[in-house]
């Protein structure tokens, strides 16, 4: 054995002894090291932490249970001019347009707040927004002779976009109240956006045409809120349950997720009792257990049945071997992640030397 390795040796063991006697590795301040030094699982999609490990990574969990929802299926859609969104600003009267008192007319895609005090055509009074939005239409330029009651500048309210859905013959009908809706530059190929941003849109009604390619029917929902580059003629994707799709599973929270190698997993805590859940929904441990380390085991989940707030798992078989009654990991499942591949990278470089 060489001196090296006669080192190593000695220093992992003074670290397991400190572990045994003190529940963790003293930093010069007297506190415990990072969760990094907490003792680690034998398996190879999990990771084990003391408690006061746990305590510092501030896991978090949360039992799962059934909840009612319904399998999906991703419908064709464009984000759409709203007509009940638009704001014209006319001339007055005949004139000279003269630029306002920012010293700047406006452009295409411009944002201009409601209020805003824009131009003045000759010495009438100034013209303003009555409503805020994006300039999607300039018909005039400063210096320019303008005609009374002539259309200036268009500004559209993109706050809650209005979006046309193609309706497929597996879709619901009639259609439902609510579909989750996300742009679909955003979606992934597992049909889910990236981050899980899906937006709940509310049914409006029935377009008021057939699409044209494929004279199915459309319908308009509208969204509560925008993203960056949500305009007219934007496509996106809505995620609608199908006909006749079974509405029943385990609900996993958006925050449980965490991506690795293009899947997504969560991590499910493994105890010797079984952990009963609060008021709020958080786990909790079991009376009498007071084990010092808990197990925190990595599962895969199917993320293609988006509900809101999540996604719901159970479906044709694709629960990835999660139960009713597990726990969780809702807070903290990055730095899990982080540290079963630190705990691999660590016992890879002991096999290499």
């Amino acid at each position: 054995m060489t001196r090296r390795r006669r080192l190593a040796c000695i220093t992992w063991a003074c670290l397991g002894a400190a572990y045994a006697c003190g529940g963790g590795v003293k930093g010069p301040d007297g506190d415990a090291g990072p969760p990094a030094a907490a003792a680690r699982s034998a398996s190879d999609q999990g990771v084990t932490l003391d408690e006061q490990a746990q305590r510092r990574a501030g896991i978090e969990t949360r039992l799962l249970g059934p909840t009612s929802g319904a399998d999906l299926i991703h419908l064709a859609g464009t984000l759409i001019a709203d007509p009940t969104r638009v704001t014209t600003v006319q001339a007055p009267i005949s004139g000279r347009l003269i630029v306002g008192p920012s010293g700047q007319w406006p452009g295409y895609g411009d944002r201009v707040p409601a209020g805003a005090v824009l131009a003045q055509v000759s010495d009438a009074r100034p013209l303003t927004a009555d409503r805020g939005g994006t300039v999607t239409k300039v018909s005039a330029q400063p210096g320019q002779l303008v005609q009374a009651g002539q259309v200036l500048l268009e500004l559209t309210d993109f706050g809650e976009p209005l979006a046309r859905i193609i309706w497929r013959s597996d879709g619901p009908l009639p259609a439902p109240p609510t579909v989750q809706v996300a742009p679909l530059a955003a979606i992934d190929a597992r049909g889910s956006p990236a981050g899980g941003e899906w937006v709940t849109a509310r049914l409006v009604g029935p377009a008021a045409d057939a699409d044209s390619l494929t004279h199915l029917p459309m319908y308009l929902y509208r969204a509560p809120r925008g993203w960056p580059g949500a305009a007219p003629g934007t496509p996106v994707v809505a995620a609608a349950p199908a006909r006749g799709a079974p509405t029943r599973g385990l609900f996993v929270p958006a925050a449980a997720v965490v991506q690795w190698e293009g899947l997504a997993w969560v991590y499910i805590e493994q105890r010797s009792n079984t952990p009963t859940a609060d008021t709020a929904g958080r786990a909790v441990a079991a009376p009498g257990d007071h084990a010092a380390h808990v197990t925190y085991v990595r599962h895969r989940v199917d993320t293609n049945h988006p509900i809101d707030g999540g996604w719901l798992v159970g479906v044709q078989s694709d629960g990835g071997g999660l139960t009713s009654g597990d726990a969780v990991v809702v807070r903290g499942a990055q730095q899990l992640l982080s540290e079963e591949f630190k705990s691999r990278a660590i016992t890879g470089d002991e096999d290499e030397q």
